[in-house]
């Protein structure tokens, strides 16, 4: 959603003897939405890589030296982009989360006055 300010996230471990929920101010410049469109363009960028290579091989026809380099600069490029967006994501989001241990007693209380 793209006035999502907070995102919250609950986590139960079994090692734990309480679930803890993390808070997540989401920064304006760069929102869920944001994310979401760049890894879904991502995803859909390596399926047609592999897709293409499928393609070549199924078809029986010989892979080109200069086809094999192609394929491997996309994917390299594809790597890159991942890395950027999950840098930017760990960047923007994840060294913002403040943490809080909350008991079941506690959690609608605790919900309401972090939000």
């Amino acid at each position: 959603h793209e006035s999502l300010s907070t995102l919250l996230v609950w986590s139960c471990c079994w090692t734990e003897s309480m679930p803890r929920l993390y808070r997540m101010s989401m920064p304006r410049d760069f929102t869920y939405s944001d994310a979401t469109v760049e890894l879904e363009s991502i995803l859909g960028d390596v399926k047609h890589s592999g897709q293409t290579l499928k393609d070549l091989v199924s078809h029986g026809r010989d892979i080109t030296k200069e086809q094999k380099k192609q394929w491997w600069k996309s994917r390299f490029e594809l790597d890159a982009r991942m890395h950027q967006l999950l840098e930017r994501v760990d960047e923007q989001w994840l060294q913002s989360v403040s943490i809080h241990s909350v008991t079941k007693d506690r959690a609608s209380k605790s919900l309401s006055n972090d939000c």
